[in-house]
């Protein structure tokens, strides 16, 4: 038993004396050899290569392989070098001069292999991450974009597809759209910031002095201004007034033709025909914003005409508005959709608290209906509560849709006796002049 175990011993210190033979001899060639020295430093930058880029595992074992072959060679090609002079007592001899170069030659070939692995490797990585860098350092575009047009034009629908999805509401009823709403339209390239607005009228309150001033007020603030009208309706009054407008404008205007799903190509041209009369356009775009007929090819003409500027919001930012505005403009959407004759432009929807409730994993949201008279609340509330918990239930589907989240929706109606004409219910229910 006691001489097996001193044989361990022998074995385990031979090991031990060999791994520190090898680790000197490794050392000293570091130190004494140039070409050692080189070869130390490029495996050291071609493993922090390997660290950076990321390389797979079998990557990783050619890297290694090739590190370890050609460190071995140049050891033994400084092994043989000095073996070879010492026998010759560094007086010239062919055989001498025949080792030593073929000990040059096996390095030549390990260190060719390992350059091969190492273009193999990292050309492909290194390619991609140049071509990052040019398509980052590339000119980026942006601008502001003006939606403008008289009310229930598609305005919003137009948007709301461009965006993939709800931001604006949409409803059959004149002058839904109430405040400027910016869709923000981003890609790789490009960010086009969309500002759709109230429709144009004949304002007779407070509120419509407030919609219509908010909407002129983006001529100041774009870099295009798109002048929506629907195919299926003729040239107005309030078309003329809006076109009036424009032409004062200092932006270029492209008249954007909506809803030609619903006429036949010779009325549409009649159309573009008289209102090209009316302005020098610098493009006319007939489009279906509901289908999504040409809506691309409107948006081609806007990338066109972009100039290279800043990315104004995140990519993920789709508007500029919070949370809060868009489910209480959701609900009023419903209101819309569920009442009819004065209610529509009576009603104002008030978010007072809007929480994540920790017991049921639900946020929770108290949303309060304005209107203006006793019998529009009675209207809204319906028989037995049935018209409220309508709205509420239509409601709560599109903002869970929007946070990706449930939803407990809470809502009572309130009555506001002639809040569109009161500057300061108008402010209080997030009509404010201090946007335009």
């Amino acid at each position: 038993m006691d001489s097996q175990d001193n044989k361990r011993k022998w074995k385990n210190r031979d090991l031990l004396s060999s791994l520190d033979f090898a680790l000197t001899g490794i050392f000293t060639a570091i130190k004494e050899e140039r070409n050692m020295r080189k070869h130390a430093v490029t495996s050291l930058l071609v493993l922090l290569a390997g660290i950076v880029f990321q390389v797979s595992r079998i990557e990783w074992l050619f890297l290694l392989l090739s590190i370890f072959l050609v460190i071995a060679f140049e050891i033994l090609n400084s092994a043989i070098e000095n073996v070879v002079d010492l026998a010759s007592h560094y007086h010239f001899d062919m055989l001498a001069k025949k080792a030593k170069d073929m000990a040059a030659g096996a390095v030549l070939v390990v260190s060719l292999f390992a350059a091969v692995t190492g273009l193999i490797i990292f050309i492909p990585k290194i390619w991609d991450l140049l071509f990052k860098i040019i398509e980052v350092t590339m000119t980026f575009k942006s601008g502001f974009v003006a939606i403008l047009g008289r009310p229930n034009v598609g305005k919003s629908t137009f948007l709301n597809h461009v965006m993939g999805q709800k931001i604006a509401i949409m409803s059959d009823k004149a002058q839904t759209t109430r405040n400027k709403i910016m869709g923000i339209y981003t890609t790789d390239k490009e960010q086009i910031v969309f500002i759709d607005t109230p429709g144009i009228h004949k304002p007779k309150t407070a509120l419509g002095d407030f919609m219509v001033e908010s909407a002129y007020s983006t001529l100041r603030e774009v870099d295009t201004v798109l002048f929506m009208v629907p195919a299926d309706e003729p040239r107005g009054k309030g078309d003329d007034m809006i076109i009036e407008r424009l032409k004062a404008a200092k932006v270029p205007v492209i008249l954007v033709v909506n809803k030609i799903d619903k006429v036949h190509p010779d009325q549409l041209l009649a159309q573009i025909d008289d209102f090209r009369n009316q302005m020098d356009f610098k493009e006319i775009v007939p489009i279906s914003a509901l289908q999504g007929n040409n809506v691309s090819r409107l948006i081609d003409i806007l990338s066109e005409n972009l100039e290279e500027g800043f990315q104004y919001f995140p990519s993920d930012q789709i508007t500029d508005h919070p949370e809060r505005f868009l489910v209480s403009e959701m609900i009023r959407e419903k209101v819309l959709h569920l009442t009819r004759e004065e209610i529509p432009h009576s009603v104002a929807v008030v978010v007072d608290s809007m929480k994540r409730d920790e017991e049921t994993d639900k946020v929770h949201i108290r949303a309060t209906i304005m209107v203006e008279r006793d019998s529009q609340k009675g209207i809204i509330i319906g028989k037995g509560g049935a018209m409220l918990k309508k709205i509420g239930t239509m409601a709560r589907k599109d903002i869970e849709l929007m946070l990706g989240d449930k939803v407990f929706l809470e809502t009572w109606v309130k009555v506001k006796k002639n809040w569109r004409d009161k500057k300061l219910d108008l402010a209080d229910f997030g009509y404010n002049e201090k946007e335009y």
